[in-house]
Parts: C-alpha cells; sequence; structure tokens
C-alpha cells in the first residue's frame, strides 16, 4: 500500500510505520516546545526479547547520547511492561547525569523496572487512568 505522507508533502511512503513515526516525532516536538523541555521516549511494544527495559535500551539510549547532553529539563516519556532492574537503575543513574531536572510521563504504564525508573524522577506526570505496578 503506497500513501501520502502528511509530515512531509510530496513524499509517497510504502510503509505506514514510517509514517506514524513522523507524526509521532512531530507530536513530542510540539510537546518539548509547549513545556519547554526535552523529551526522550522509551516505548516498549509487543513480545520478544528486547520488548523491556534491558542492556539493549541502554546500549540504544547510549547510542542517542548527543541529544540529552546538559540539558536543563529531560521528560522520559516511558511506556514499558518492566523489565531487568539493573538495567533501569543504570538508566535512570545515566539520564539523571544529563539534566537539572528529570521528569517522567507515563502515557499509559510503567510496570516494575519502569516502575522503579519513574520512582526515580523528580515528578511523574500520568492520568488517573494510567498504571505504575510493583
Amino acid at each position: 500500500m503506497v500513501y501520502h505522507s502528511s509530515s512531509q508533502p510530496g513524499v509517497l511512503v510504502a510503509d505506514p510505520k514510517i509514517a506514524r513515526t513522523e507524526q509521532f516525532q512531530k507530536i513530542i516536538a510540539q510537546l518539548e516546545k509547549k513545556r519547554k523541555s526535552r523529551i526522550f521516549s522509551i516505548i516498549h511494544a509487543g513480545d520478544g526479547p528486547h520488548a523491556q527495559i534491558c542492556h539493549h535500551t541502554l546500549a540504544n539510549v547510549y547510542e542517542r547520547r548527543l541529544e540529552m547532553s546538559h540539558v536543563p529539563t529531560l521528560e522520559l516519556l516511558l511506556h514499558s511492561p518492566g523489565g531487568d532492574a539493573d538495567a533501569a537503575y543504570t538508566l535512570m543513574r545515566y539520564f539523571r547525569r544529563r539534566c537539572k531536572r528529570l521528569n517522567v510521563i507515563v502515557p499509559l504504564y510503567a510496570k516494575s523496572a519502569a516502575t522503579l525508573m519513574a520512582l526515580g524522577a523528580d515528578a511523574i506526570y500520568m492520568g488517573i487512568s494510567q498504571t505504575l505496578v510493583p
């Protein structure tokens, strides 16, 4: 299926996932501007060995380290079923060293190790139907 991408007029995209990613990035950029912060997203979905917080997550964060250098307010958009508590602890220490204020935004749920990450933030933002689970 080929369709017209709304984020880039005149560009044809064969993969709907690409358009959704571009739309997500555009929304995050708008939210960053509104909140006057830098937002880093960790979203785990589906099944598989890397669909949770693990050392693979650490490697991916480290690859994008230049996006987080010396940020006044860093916000972590966190959606995860959990994972390795040691990796979660290491991630939060890593994020803490790169900003003055660290907030966590939970769009749906942060379970297990993701809950531990959320508890390491200066503030947690979530709605009434979102979940933190030990």
